[in-house]
Formats: structure tokens, sequence, C-alpha cells
């Protein structure tokens, strides 16, 4: 942790467009929403949200076809594989997002298979059976 680092980051967060008109939007995110608000950081952003995770097999496919819709192929046999194979009950969306990016990654300049994805998740930890889950 940086003292120097966050009052930057809070100075950068607050200060206005630099044209006259313009609108800027700033979003963050993070897996530690407790030292944001006990840092101050929270008091400059006029919305914060808590997003639970992802739970059950129908949100985690409803996910992965939205996020892929217009970026990889993914085809729905592969996403029922993935979420009928017992190694994925519970994510958070920004982690279920990087795992599709990488798969994604690893197949170009293919489609994303249900082995690649569960082999990145391994390789993440995030699946049921890893040690560090």
């Amino acid at each position: 942790f940086s003292n120097l680092a966050l009052q930057a980051l809070l100075v950068l967060v607050k200060k206005q467009p630099p044209k006259e008109g313009s609108k800027l939007l700033v979003m963050a995110t993070t897996s530690e929403p407790e030292f944001i608000r006990e840092s101050g950081i929270a008091k400059a952003f006029n919305v914060c949200l808590d997003v639970p995770p992802l739970r059950g097999p129908q949100e985690i496919a409803a996910a992965l076809r939205e996020h892929s819709a217009d970026r990889y192929e993914f085809p729905e046999e592969e996403i029922q594989k993935i979420c009928q194979s017992g190694v994925l009950d519970s994510i958070p969306i920004k982690q279920l997002i990087m795992v599709t990016e990488m798969a994604a990654e690893k197949c170009k300049p293919g489609s994303i298979d249900a082995e690649t994805f569960i082999s990145c998740l391994s390789d993440c930890g995030l699946d049921n059976f890893s040690q560090f889950h």
C-alpha cells in the first residue's frame, strides 16, 4: 500500500474533465471493498455497487453467453459442458471474464471449448478442485 499512490488516485478521480461541457465516467472494481471504504476512495464516487458472485449453472451460462456474444465464438454445447462439469458453482463476474478471455486467446483462431476454459479456470485456481480455492 502506498499513501502517495492513494493520494494521486484520489486527485485524478476528483479532477474535472479538461473540456468544458465534457463528461467523464470513472468506473472501478475491487475485491477489497472494506479497504476502499476505510481509505476514503469510496467517497470520491457518486455510486458504489456491491456485485455478488454468479451462482449456479444458469447464472454462469447466461454470463458466458452475454459476454462472448459479440466477442468470441463460444458454442452453446461447450457452455453447457462447463456448467455441467461440476468445476464451477460460484465465481465473481470479473474473474469469469478474465478466464473467458484467457480461453479465447488460447483457442485462437477457433472457438472456445470447454476443456480449454476449464484448464484456464484451474490455472487461475478458480475451479472447485483447486487447493488454493
